[in-house]
């Protein structure tokens, strides 16, 4: 019977031992990323960022002349946006008078309800899939 005793005691050891290197061993990729992050927001480029997959190809005078292209581009995608911007917003207008106002309420119903994250596509596509991991996860 002690025999038993002492096997429970040493799972149970076991167990929360390594409960505890889980959590810090998450606890440390967490301030690993967090270090990584302020590492980047700390580095002098003005925020420029290397287009995907340039990182491990361009040594750093090439870093700092890509950072400078950007530079030397930024205003001029700056402003092209910002048409964009507004060309959106007159298409999304336009496309508002067409209905009628009492369409326009539901439209504002609707965006209002979206934008505060209770409904829209976003929350019908989750309501989908819920019941569907319901049925996977009971049998």
């Amino acid at each position: 019977m002690r025999i038993g005793q002492y096997r429970i005691s040493a799972c149970l050891c076991v167990a929360l031992l390594i409960c505890l290197a889980t959590t810090v061993l998450a606890e440390e990729k967490a301030e690993k990323k967090s270090g990584k992050k302020a590492a980047a927001a700390n580095d002098d480029n003005d925020g420029n960022r290397l287009p995907a997959h340039f990182g491990d190809l361009v040594d750093d005078s090439q870093r700092e002349a890509i950072y400078k292209i950007q530079d030397e581009f930024r205003p001029q995608i700056e402003e092209l946006e910002a048409k964009l911007t507004a060309a959106r917003d007159k298409m999304r207008a336009a496309m508002r008078d067409v209905l009628t106002p009492e369409q326009q309420k539901k439209l504002d119903d609707a965006l209002a309800k979206a934008k505060k994250g209770k409904g829209g596509a976003k929350a019908k596509r989750a309501k989908a899939k819920k019941p569907a991991a319901e049925a996977t996860n009971a049998s």
